[in-house]
């Protein structure tokens, strides 16, 4: 080891540590400064310091046994530890190297050769553990990332599928089913004794052509990138004010741009909950905010009926908000109760997009 070390002694005993620090300067290890610690709660002051590695004692004024250990490893996680211990004590220092000591001495039977030893394992040990422990994380992150892009991928996919259904039924079904109404509006105008029965199926084919255009609305997203979300959202407004009667005042805070992904997100979770509110709240009035910023900000309030959140929150509805939010590492907050209307919050930060 060629640079100088930094230890931590935490033992009680005066003879103990006088010896122990002999024996380091014996061995002839490059230390920089040796700290000391009598009892438990000291530890607490070196939390910050450099420390390369700490010698341990497990019974203290202030604590004994595998206490001492794992409040050692709380304050200093990435610090490895050899235990010091009597021959009573052998079987303690076993569990502490089971939970992550490094290893242990027994006092008064090591000598210099067998402490530099140890000293020089321990430090190499902890050093590949901490290697091993950040291959793990990379592999994690490599996962979650790879499970991340093939959830866009799914996304994606879902909205293009939205996207084409939407336009097939506007473009096609839409109208075939306009030219059959102008077809019976024509024989309407007629005197024919078939009358009654026609104006029977104009009607039902002038309420299929009303879904035909609702659904293929619902379906395909405005052009975000064209329109902006704040346009998007206020057109969405527009469609349930006219349609559905309900009374909706929508404020707007744009501060910073918004990323395109994350404008679908916002609309797709704005359109998901106006539409249960239609369902299931009995609302007259509702109100929308979107504050862009550091985070984007979605909350949308109304006074309907409430529901308990205890028994109400696993709806398909707002599952799919959930999901599509927590995608991007946001967070979703929903206030609500029996006759208290429901307030939904989603915060997505634009960093992580």
């Amino acid at each position: 080891m060629d640079k100088q070390l930094c230890f931590l002694i935490v033992e009680d005993n005066r003879g103990d540590l006088i010896l122990l620090k002999k024996l380091i300067e014996r061995a002839a290890i490059a230390v920089s400064e040796i700290f000391h610690a009598a009892y438990l709660e000291d530890v607490e002051n070196f939390r910050n310091r450099s420390i390369d590695l700490v010698f341990l004692d497990l019974r203290l004024p202030d604590s004994d046994g595998l206490a001492t250990y794992s409040r050692v490893k709380d304050i200093m996680p990435d610090i490895p530890v050899v235990i010091l211990s009597g021959v009573k004590e052998m079987s303690i220092a076993l569990q502490a190297i089971s939970l992550g000591a490094q290893d242990y001495l027994v006092k008064g039977e090591f000598d210099e050769k067998l402490l530099s030893k140890t000293i020089a394992y321990a430090i190499e040990r902890s050093k590949s553990l901490g290697q091993l422990k950040d291959l793990q994380r990379q592999l994690a992150e490599q996962a979650l990332m790879h499970q991340k892009l093939i959830t866009e991928a799914t996304i994606l996919g879902q909205e293009r599928e939205r996207q084409q259904i939407g336009r097939e039924l506007h473009d096609n079904i839409n109208q075939v089913l306009s030219t059959v109404r102008m077809y019976l509006e024509i024989f309407l105008n007629g005197d024919g004794k078939e009358r009654d029965l026609v104006m029977k199926a104009f009607k039902n084919v002038t309420e299929a052509i009303q879904s035909v255009r609702e659904l293929s609305k619902h379906l395909v997203t405005p052009t975000l990138s064209d329109i902006g979300i704040n346009e998007a959202l206020k057109e969405l407004m527009d469609d349930y004010r006219a349609n559905k009667q309900l009374k909706i005042m929508y404020q707007s805070k744009m501060e910073g741009e918004m990323p395109e992904h994350l404008a679908l997100v916002v609309f797709r979770v704005a359109q998901e909950q106006l539409n249960n509110i239609l369902k299931h709240a009995e609302a007259r009035n509702v109100r929308v905010l979107l504050d862009v910023n550091s985070h984007t900000v979605l909350e949308i309030e109304d006074d309907g009926k409430g529901f308990d959140i205890t028994r109400r929150c696993r709806g398909i509805g707002l599952q799919n908000i959930k999901n599509r939010v927590e995608f991007y590492k946001g967070s979703v907050q929903i206030n609500s109760a029996p006759g208290k209307g429901c307030k939904l919050v989603v915060r997505i930060p634009i960093s992580n997009i």
